[in-house]
């Protein structure tokens, strides 16, 4: 798949990208084009909806493809609240670890 962002917006948020993009000159404008090979479609779209939005969709399902995508970009923010997503999610189907804790 294909997506076009704002590169601007990209290298920003991704401290990754520096070194996976190469930059290409195409009539008179610069393009960069990104390869990532391990990233799931899915968890890139959930990404960059967050980076246009600010609002960060986490739910079971998609929860790993989304902490895959923002650990391969380091994307340190989300990675963070995936885990704290999965934290309370875990905490609530086992509540006396909680107790535990305490």
């Amino acid at each position: 798949r294909q997506y076009y962002v704002h590169s601007l917006l990209l290298f920003s948020v991704c401290r990754s990208l520096e070194n996976r993009v190469e930059m290409t000159k195409s009539s008179a404008k610069i393009k960069y084009i990104g390869r990532l090979t391990r990233l799931s479609p899915v968890g890139l779209e959930f990404l960059l909806i967050y980076f246009y939005t600010s609002r960060l969709i986490l739910t079971i399902p998609t929860i790993v493809d989304l902490i895959q995508a923002a650990s391969e970009l380091q994307v340190e923010f989300v990675i963070q609240r995936c885990i704290s997503f999965v934290h309370r999610f875990l905490l609530q189907l086992h509540p006396e670890h909680e107790a535990v804790r305490s």
